[in-house]
């Protein structure tokens, strides 16, 4: 996948946290794009929310939608590959990494690289990602506090994770950027 390099490092953006899993290891969307914002332009009256998941699910719905899931898929879509997937409650499809397999290999751990969240995803909705969907920047970034680590320990506390989710999970914050 490419990432946004409109990201430059210095700039401000507004993100939207999608999946945590400690202060220094967090995902979000751009909702607003990369475009550099001050705090004082933050509203959505004057920034409409960039379609970018709306036209990349109509996007992949539209080439997918009509094909049919390979049989062998359990031999093509092993740990690491690209894949393109229907989410059974919403009936969307997004783009994903797979991270894990089960032992019967009827399903798989996804991270949808659009969405930041890991996802089980049985086999016979998930597809080959053709290559002009890799091609399409990744709709999250990986995120970190700057300067940041646990409290007296090497590993975060439970607490301080739900308690940072808490705070950050579906919220828009106002990021600067300091490394790439």
């Amino acid at each position: 996948m490419i990432y946004d390099e409109n990201l430059a490092i210095g700039s401000r953006v507004v993100l939207k946290v999608t999946s945590v899993q400690n202060p220094c290891s967090f995902y979000a969307v751009l909702p607003f794009g990369s475009k550099h914002t001050s705090a004082n332009e933050l509203n959505d009256h004057d920034y409409p929310q960039v379609n970018s998941l709306t036209e990349m699910c109509n996007r992949l719905k539209t080439y997918y939608g009509q094909r049919k899931c390979k049989e062998n898929s359990s031999l093509q879509h092993g740990i690491g590959s690209l894949v393109a997937y229907k989410d059974d409650k919403t009936g969307h499809y997004y783009r994903a990494r797979v991270i894990d397999e089960d032992l019967d290999k009827t399903s798989c751990t996804l991270f949808s690289v659009d969405l930041g969240i890991k996802c089980e995803v049985r086999r016979n909705v998930i597809h080959k990602l053709e290559s002009f969907f890799c091609d399409m920047s990744a709709l999250t970034i990986h995120c970190s506090l700057i300067d940041c680590q646990p409290f007296k320990s090497d590993v975060w506390s439970k607490q301080t994770i739900e308690t940072f989710e808490k705070w950050t999970i579906n919220k828009y914050l106002y990021a600067h950027i300091m490394y790439g």
